[in-house]
């Protein structure tokens, strides 16, 4: 009997020492009008697999067809048998009827496990696309839980939308019941939408218990003729504390897949942004 549990407790040991913690890989995407047509489209989808590939989250942003973002994760999902991915679209949102969009949000299932959503209810109608929240439990990174809220801000709205944003993270925060939050998303927060004074002196970014990550001296758009750090994360709670050092930056897929402009702008007018937490 003694044999048999100092047995199972080595066994246990070597299991133990086998287990690899990665650092959870999280990334933000303004895809751009994401249709059916677009996912159809063989050279284009190819693409974006290889994108959304390398991260356990990312929100797409201009979703603009449900069956588009339905048809792209079951293509996904075929590469990635083992580590499937899940999805969550919220509502259409937009004022206008002859446009509208929905974020979605991708997630690895064997990486984390979505514990709640909340779209926040945008009463006083602030927001263009008012915040959508996934509540997520990570089994490889700290903090365990934390919310992920993406945002879309209307580019000549930017800066009230971006004060409302500390407003509208307490009531998100109040509801869920936790401090630990990921803002990620197109936040049009730069050149003409987000001069450099506004931003300065905005609410989310005076205030203390929020730090931005991706610089305002970062291009995060595919032409070459703009340099626009449109796209960025904003963090609060421990998740300050669990950001891996210089991971928030640019994926720039065009040098990396060394793929033609033409091939790149078919896929975005964004490269996607992307950080990691630490395990």
């Amino acid at each position: 009997m003694k044999q048999t549990t100092m047995g199972f407790r080595l066994v246990l040991l070597v299991s133990m020492a086998t287990v690899v913690m990665c650092n959870l890989k999280i990334a933000s995407f303004n895809i751009k009008w994401l249709s059916v047509n677009k996912v159809a489209n063989n050279n284009t989808i190819t693409i974006i697999k290889r994108v959304l590939q390398r991260y356990d989250i990312i929100s797409l942003i201009e979703v603009r067809e449900d069956h588009a973002i339905h048809n792209l994760v079951q293509s996904l999902n075929m590469d990635n048998k083992d580590n499937p991915y899940g999805v969550l679209v919220s509502k259409k949102l937009g004022r206008s009827v002859h446009y509208t969009e929905s974020y979605a949000v991708l997630y690895r299932m064997n990486s984390v496990f979505v514990q709640e959503v909340y779209q926040h209810p945008d009463h006083a109608d602030v927001f263009a696309r008012e915040p959508y929240t996934v509540l997520f439990h990570s089994l490889d990174s700290r903090p365990a839980n934390f919310l992920y809220i993406v945002l879309h801000t209307q580019p000549t709205d930017t800066p009230a939308e971006l004060d409302h944003m500390v407003s509208a993270y307490d009531n998100i925060t109040n509801e869920m019941g936790i401090q630990n939050a990921i803002i990620a998303g197109d936040l049009n927060a730069d050149c003409r939408y987000l001069s450099h004074t506004r931003h300065d002196h905005s609410l989310l970014f005076t205030d203390s218990r929020f730090t931005w990550l991706i610089d305002s001296d970062v291009d995060t758009t595919v032409s070459t003729s703009s340099d626009c750090a449109y796209d960025r994360f904003i963090v609060a709670g421990d998740v300050k504390n669990s950001v891996v050092p210089n991971s928030a930056r640019v994926y720039n897929f065009q040098l990396d897949m060394n793929l033609t402009y033409n091939e790149t702008i078919a896929v975005s007018d964004h490269f996607p942004i992307e950080m990691e937490l630490s395990s």
